[in-house]
């Protein structure tokens, strides 16, 4: 046999054992479960932070607009265990009222959109046990992180900024800052 024949049959051979392999399911092609789901963490750690802006920007407005004498503690506990639908709705009333971009509140609806699905759709339509070599969730969870990455971006450098710029604040100190101000509020109205 000459050498390019050896070479084509073991071409052959191996192409047969791969497409056997397929077909048995003993071969993965495309992404596989583990990567899918590092992919579903990060999209969902990301709903996370986007969730979390949305509580700190409700609850400075909270803090500058109470008229009850509230604590901290009580508005924090308030807003920290609003669903995202309440939540979301009270940062467009409050906050968001006052963003000029018309595509703003799509921007939000989308996000919604896409971490309603993450969240409470995504296993019923892509089970666990199917996540091995299945190119649609691959691709519906690279949109999803997409988007809520844009999401999380625009949220970040809005509440960074303003923070950092006029209060000159870092984000972790924010609540001990909106603390003092409740405090130095109760203070200033028993001196009164």
């Amino acid at each position: 046999m000459k050498e390019p024949d050896q070479e084509k049959e073991r071409r052959d051979r191996t192409t047969d054992l791969i497409k056997k392999q397929i077909e048995e399911g003993g071969l993965n092609i495309g992404p596989d479960e583990r990567t899918l789901l590092i992919a579903f963490a990060r999209a969902a750690s990301k709903a996370q932070e986007i969730e979390a802006f949305l509580k700190d920007s409700v609850i400075a407005v909270e803090v500058a607009t109470d008229t009850r004498d509230r604590s901290f503690e009580d508005i924090a506990k308030e807003i920290d265990n609003l669903p995202l639908g309440p939540l979301k709705k009270r940062y467009l009333e409050t906050v968001g009222k006052d963003i000029p971009d018309p595509g703003f509140k799509e921007m939000f609806d989308e996000i919604n959109r896409q971490r309603i699905f993450l969240m409470h759709k995504f296993f019923q339509v892509f089970p666990a046990t199917e996540l091995d070599g299945n190119e649609q969730a691959e691709l519906e969870l690279r949109q999803i992180n997409e988007i809520l990455g844009t999401g999380r971006e625009v949220l970040s450098r809005a509440f960074k900024s303003a923070l950092e710029l006029s209060l000159r604040i870092k984000p972790p100190k924010f609540r001990d800052f909106l603390a003092h101000v409740v405090e130095h509020r109760k203070k200033a109205k028993v001196s009164e």
